[in-house]
Protein backbone atom coordinates (compact mmCIF):
# COMPACT_ATOMS: atom_id res chain seq x y z
CA UNK A 1 0.00 0.00 0.00
CA UNK A 2 1.17 3.58 -0.84
CA UNK A 3 0.40 6.82 0.70
CA UNK A 4 0.53 8.60 -3.03
CA UNK A 5 0.92 7.25 -6.79
CA UNK A 6 4.44 9.06 -6.60
CA UNK A 7 5.46 6.26 -3.96
CA UNK A 8 4.41 3.38 -6.25
CA UNK A 9 7.10 1.42 -8.36
CA UNK A 10 7.15 2.23 -12.30
CA UNK A 11 5.84 -0.91 -13.26
CA UNK A 12 3.03 -1.15 -11.05
CA UNK A 13 2.05 2.19 -11.70
CA UNK A 14 2.27 1.44 -15.29
CA UNK A 15 -0.16 -1.60 -14.31
CA UNK A 16 -2.33 0.04 -12.59
CA UNK A 17 -3.12 3.11 -14.79
CA UNK A 18 -3.05 0.31 -17.72
CA UNK A 19 -6.32 -1.38 -15.90
CA UNK A 20 -8.16 2.35 -15.51
CA UNK A 21 -7.66 2.24 -19.22
CA UNK A 22 -9.61 -1.14 -19.98
CA UNK A 23 -11.98 0.21 -17.49
CA UNK A 24 -12.16 3.82 -18.98
CA UNK A 25 -12.68 1.99 -22.29
CA UNK A 26 -15.22 -0.09 -21.02
CA UNK A 27 -16.87 2.77 -19.56
CA UNK A 28 -16.59 4.77 -22.51
CA UNK A 29 -18.51 1.92 -24.70
CA UNK A 30 -21.77 1.32 -22.48
CA UNK A 31 -22.31 4.80 -21.46
CA UNK A 32 -20.80 6.71 -24.48
CA UNK A 33 -20.09 9.61 -22.37
CA UNK A 34 -18.58 13.30 -24.06
CA UNK A 35 -15.21 12.51 -22.30
CA UNK A 36 -14.18 9.51 -19.31
CA UNK A 37 -12.04 11.54 -16.46
CA UNK A 38 -9.52 9.84 -14.42
CA UNK A 39 -8.89 11.34 -10.71
CA UNK A 40 -6.32 9.97 -8.27
CA UNK A 41 -7.32 10.44 -4.85
CA UNK A 42 -6.80 9.61 -1.33
CA UNK A 43 -7.25 12.57 0.87
CA UNK A 44 -8.87 11.38 4.17
CA UNK A 45 -6.49 8.24 4.89
CA UNK A 46 -2.99 7.96 2.95
CA UNK A 47 -3.90 5.80 0.05
CA UNK A 48 -3.61 5.52 -3.33
CA UNK A 49 -7.04 4.70 -5.44
CA UNK A 50 -8.50 6.38 -8.88
CA UNK A 51 -12.14 7.57 -9.99
CA UNK A 52 -12.68 6.35 -13.84
CA UNK A 53 -15.68 8.27 -14.44
CA UNK A 54 -17.85 8.62 -17.49
CA UNK A 55 -18.24 12.26 -17.73
CA UNK A 56 -21.00 14.62 -20.03
CA UNK A 57 -19.54 17.83 -17.75
CA UNK A 58 -16.13 19.03 -16.79
CA UNK A 59 -18.20 19.90 -13.36
CA UNK A 60 -19.01 16.27 -12.83
CA UNK A 61 -15.46 15.79 -11.23
CA UNK A 62 -16.21 18.00 -8.80
CA UNK A 63 -17.39 15.33 -5.78
CA UNK A 64 -19.67 18.52 -4.25
CA UNK A 65 -21.94 18.35 -7.64
CA UNK A 66 -22.63 14.47 -6.79
CA UNK A 67 -25.17 13.06 -4.92
CA UNK A 68 -25.27 9.76 -3.49
CA UNK A 69 -27.43 6.69 -5.07
CA UNK A 70 -29.98 5.17 -3.51
CA UNK A 71 -29.79 1.06 -2.85
CA UNK A 72 -31.63 0.68 -6.04
CA UNK A 73 -30.10 2.31 -8.30
CA UNK A 74 -26.84 0.66 -7.46
CA UNK A 75 -28.50 -2.68 -7.64
CA UNK A 76 -29.84 -1.86 -11.47
CA UNK A 77 -26.46 -0.48 -12.79
CA UNK A 78 -24.97 -3.33 -10.93
CA UNK A 79 -27.06 -5.87 -13.20
CA UNK A 80 -26.61 -3.18 -16.33
CA UNK A 81 -23.21 -3.49 -15.95
CA UNK A 82 -22.80 -7.42 -15.70
CA UNK A 83 -24.77 -7.61 -18.67
CA UNK A 84 -22.08 -5.82 -20.54
CA UNK A 85 -19.49 -7.77 -19.21
CA UNK A 86 -18.38 -9.51 -22.48
CA UNK A 87 -17.02 -5.22 -23.50
CA UNK A 88 -14.36 -6.17 -20.95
Amino acid sequence: EYATYLDMPEDEYLRYMAACKRIGAFLNEVFQPIHVGVSISGFEVPHVHVHVLPLQAATQMDSINSQPATKEELEELTVFLLSKSELI
